[in-house]
């Protein structure tokens, strides 16, 4: 892939899927844009005309206007997210985390991945654990040629591209994410413009959007806009185009295992409440590892009886059941320093 446009196309060979790449743009400032591919069933099938077809050309922001059309637009939020047409049917999704980079060592290097997918995690019914061999969805570094017929082309240009999930149902990549080794990943907030720096956790949550089934946002202010310049978080928008794929959060159909032990705070009020923004999870603990005990309508005021040190779950009672929920999704009424911090 060369430095140049992106621009979205799929071959019409019914033996194909699609494929998410990141690229560079170059505008005002190095941006980053995620354009769509095709992928053959078979890497043999994979002809010189369509590699030729696979490459991407440059586009500039203005030029992005003549692009083909992206995918359907789904109504919600302002039509603010696009449906790829893929999605997972069982209830509980693994992933894998196969390696290493070598910019990071392996500790914070998963640690990011595992915050990215902690983020839509909170917000989706689906139960996403991490898992071993065997899982559905196996993240990886890799560099230059490699087993997809999609190869990475060294520091800058393409640094990921993930599949849509169950796209085909018979070739061996459905929902993966490979990552370019050939990049210099960091996980704190970047100081040097692309290529020097590639900020993983924002490329891998935007992966993990596609790997749910969302293609690319035709608003520039969500996580899965195709540019990117910088760190990005999930938006309303994109939690609503992955809630209309999966529904909204509530209480599991069955128990999902018995409840690890979680030190509580005595129900004692605070005088702090929090809304969530969005339908979330509420879990049994702090955290995605625990299981999930119900769900938090979006717009109901919740008591916060206590939170985690670094405030990134709140304890919360709806008056009848106590839980857990992320707290980047709520709307906080009160001053959260009063609140105990439960270790």
């Amino acid at each position: 892939m060369r430095r140049g446009s992106v621009r979205s196309f799929r071959l019409d060979n019914p033996l194909v899927r699609l494929i998410i790449s990141i690229n560079v743009v170059l505008a005002a400032a190095t941006a980053l844009a995620v354009g769509t591919g095709t992928l053959p069933l078979n890497r043999g099938e994979l002809t010189a005309r369509e590699i030729t077809r696979l490459s991407n050309d440059l586009l500039t922001p203005d030029e992005e206007l003549a692009a083909p059309p992206p995918p359907p637009v789904a109504s919600g939020i302002g039509a603010s997210f696009a449906l790829s047409g893929y999605r997972w049917y069982q209830p509980t999704l693994a992933y894998q985390i196969a390696n290493c980079p070598r910019s990071l060592d392996c500790e914070t290097a998963h640690a990011a991945i595992r915050e990215a997918i902690a983020a839509w995690d909170a917000v989706v019914p689906l139960s996403i654990q991490e898992g071993g061999e065997g899982s559905e969805v196996v993240i990886m570094w890799v560099a230059g040629e490699h087993y997809d017929g999609v190869d990475f082309d060294g520091m800058g240009g393409q640094v990921a591209h993930a599949a849509y999930p169950n796209s085909t149902g018979a070739w061996g990549v459905d929902g993966d994410i490979h990552l370019d080794d050939d990049e210099n990943w960091v996980v704190h907030t970047p100081v040097a413009r692309f290529p020097e720096e590639v900020h993983l956790t924002s490329v891998v949550m935007h992966e993990f959007g596609h790997v749910l089934g969302l293609a690319h946002s035709p608003d520039p202010a969500t996580l899965m806009w195709g540019p990117y310049t910088g760190i990005r978080a999930l938006t309303r928008a994109d939690i609503a185009g992955a809630q209309m794929l999966y529904g909204v959060v509530g209480m599991p159909a069955a128990a999902e295992g018995p409840a690890p032990a979680v030190p509580l705070p005595e129900a004692i009020p605070t005088g702090v409440s929090a809304t969530p923004d969005v339908s979330l999870n509420v879990r049994a603990g702090p955290g995605v590892g625990f299981n999930r005990i119900g769900g938090a309508p979006p717009g109901t005021a919740l008591m916060v009886l206590g939170k985690t040190p670094s405030g990134d779950w709140l304890y919360i009672s709806n008056g009848s059941r106590e839980g857990w929920v992320a707290s980047q999704y709520c709307t906080i009424a009160g001053d959260l320093g009063i609140v105990p911090a439960i270790e």
